[in-house]
């Protein structure tokens, strides 16, 4: 602590008055104090090689050779601000681990079966039958969470946003091996006039939303955005100063709920495209 705040940290002893000489982690701020400290420290590290929240830190490398280097910039910075590591929480080479209730593995990042264990391990209701198949249902939900993955360096990625009554959400995603594998999801609940807003505001609202969480992501590559709704003319300026153009390019994704061949998954985008036209014409107008 600076020496002219120790004394605004003083209390009474049966032995007499004390100040502390370094920030205890019982103050209201500390946390939030230390957390801007390891931000100033490790800016140029945090997202790249190091991720941190609070005294908790993990270094993250995709090789043997690039482990030893990135543990080598950490520890020059901790010499730089005088800091030290506890020998008994630090752990090298760890290949998969739980970090932020987390479960880190070279696959990507799932939620710490720690987390729910609670509720996988409790015995499903014997009394309505109802409420039987809905506990069986969040239980399987729960066991089939999804991976979350890191994207490749200057890789195209595919976002999709939605908004309901209540709620925006937006999921961002990289495909690997023709499969779409989720990097993060975003959610925000609507609130006061927000949820008087139409749909099209709403989707956009997603989409800044989304963008403002992640920023790191939008500049470090090429997004597109896959939605429902014809937002593209509401975020433009039309060249047409009495009207929209004549003809627009939209790209739309479709989900199938039933497996699907390549030629009847052609055949069920002919058909649907059509409609979507219609739609598009429809939200224009």
């Amino acid at each position: 602590m600076v020496e002219k705040d120790e004394q605004k940290t003083s209390f009474y002893t049966g032995k007499g008055v004390y100040s502390y000489r370094k920030i205890p982690f019982g103050l209201k701020n500390a946390g939030a104090t230390y957390q801007r400290l390891v931000d100033k420290a490790f800016s140029k590290q945090i997202g790249r090689n190091i991720e941190a929240y609070v005294d908790d830190m993990g270094i993250k490398s995709r090789s043997e050779e690039d482990l030893l280097l990135d543990i080598q910039e950490m520890f020059d910075q901790l010499w730089a601000i005088n800091r030290k590591l506890n020998p008994k929480k630090r752990s090298f080479g760890v290949e998969e681990g739980h970090f932020l209730e987390h479960l880190i593995m070279k696959q990507g990042i799932k939620s710490s079966p720690l987390k729910f264990k609670a509720i996988t391990d409790l015995h499903p209701p014997k009394i309505l039958e109802d409420a039987d198949e809905a506990f069986k249902r969040m239980k399987e939900l729960i066991e089939t969470l999804p991976t979350l993955i890191a994207p490749i360096k200057g890789k195209v990625l595919f976002m999709y946003i939605t908004a309901s009554e209540e709620r925006v959400n937006a999921v961002l995603l990289d495909e690997r091996e023709k499969s779409q594998i989720p990097i993060f999801f975003v959610s925000r609940v609507l609130q006061g006039a927000e949820l008087n807003y139409p749909d099209l505001e709403n989707l956009i609202m997603a989409l800044v939303h989304a963008a403002r969480r992640l920023r790191r992501y939008f500049q470090a590559h090429p997004i597109i955005v896959l939605t429902d709704k014809p937002i593209k003319h509401v975020l433009s300026r039309p060249k047409n100063p009495e009207g929209y153009p004549d003809s627009k390019e939209y790209t739309y994704a479709l989900w199938f709920e039933f497996e699907a061949a390549n030629n009847e998954a052609e055949y069920e985008a002919l058909l649907v495209g059509p409609q979507i036209a219609q739609e598009m014409r429809s939200g224009i107008s």
